[in-house]
Order: structure tokens, then C-alpha cells, then sequence
């Protein structure tokens, strides 16, 4: 073989491996456009939804109150709705199709609600209910793992 063709055969080597470099490059920012396009959905949602924006602001300025009369309230619907976006975004970390990084655009209003004292006494009633209704697991259980790292 001569100097040349090996040399050829290096080159073409050289170039394939740039450019597998180049394609996993281009993979890597294409899936974290991806996951980041799925979280900025999720904050779309949560603040196009004007029953979400009032309840989060009374959640924010310590304004909301767990009370005997939340049971079957527009409010525990909401707030449920509400859970139900962040529970979502953390299921999505759990199967490894977001991370936990990709939450900055909304990891404000994730720690707001998630630290929140009133919330957590609706979470002592849903764990209740859970088991008079004799369902396992609880309910917005991965939001709950999730919040705990934050």
C-alpha cells in the first residue's frame, strides 16, 4: 500500500469521525430544543389559564386557605389542574424524557406551590382519601418526589 492511500484512508477516517461528531452534536441540541419546547408548553398552559393564574397568585402572596369548604370547589379544581401540569413535567424527568434542569422556566412557580403550607394540608386529605378509596399510590406523587430536591 502507498503512502498516498493510507494517508487517503486516514483522511476519509478523520472526516467520518467529524462528522458522527457534527451529527451527535446537531441529536444532542435537537432533543434539548425538544424537551425545553415541552416544558414551555406546560408554562404556556399554566399561564393562558386564567383560573390557574388567580389561584397560583393567592397561593404566591400566602392569600389561599385549605378549608372545610375546598372539598369540590372551582379551586380544588384548579389547583388539581394545576398539580396535574407540574405532576406531568415530573413523570416526563422520571421516564428520562426531560431532565430536571429543563424545569428553570418554571422552576419558580414549581417551588411556590410545591412549599406552600395550605397545599400540603390538601395533600394530607388526598392521602386520606386515597386510602378510604382504597387507591394505591398517591396522588401527584411524582410532583411530590420532584419538589423534594428542589
Amino acid at each position: 500500500m502507498t503512502f498516498a492511500l493510507e494517508l487517503a484512508q486516514i483522511a476519509a477516517a478523520l472526516f467520518a469521525a467529524i462528522g458522527l461528531i457534527f451529527t451527535g452534536v446537531q441529536i444532542s441540541q435537537s432533543n434539548k430544543q425538544h424537551r425545553i419546547s415541552r416544558v414551555d408548553d406546560a408554562r404556556k398552559e399554566f399561564y393562558s389559564n386564567k383560573m390557574i393564574q388567580d389561584l397560583y397568585y393567592k397561593i404566591e402572596y400566602d392569600k389561599f386557605f385549605y378549608t372545610d369548604e375546598f372539598q369540590e370547589s372551582e379551586e380544588e379544581k384548579t389547583l388539581d389542574y394545576m398539580l396535574g401540569i407540574f405532576d406531568s413535567l415530573a413523570k416526563q424527568i422520571e421516564m428520562g424524557l426531560l431532565k430536571e434542569e429543563d424545569l428553570e422556566l418554571i422552576s419558580y412557580e414549581y417551588r411556590i406551590i410545591y412549599t406552600h403550607p395550605e397545599k400540603k394540608k390538601y395533600f394530607v386529605f388526598l392521602d386520606d382519601w386515597y386510602k378510604k378509596k382504597k387507591q394505591p399510590g398517591q396522588a401527584f406523587k411524582s410532583f411530590r418526589s420532584l419538589g423534594k430536591s428542589f
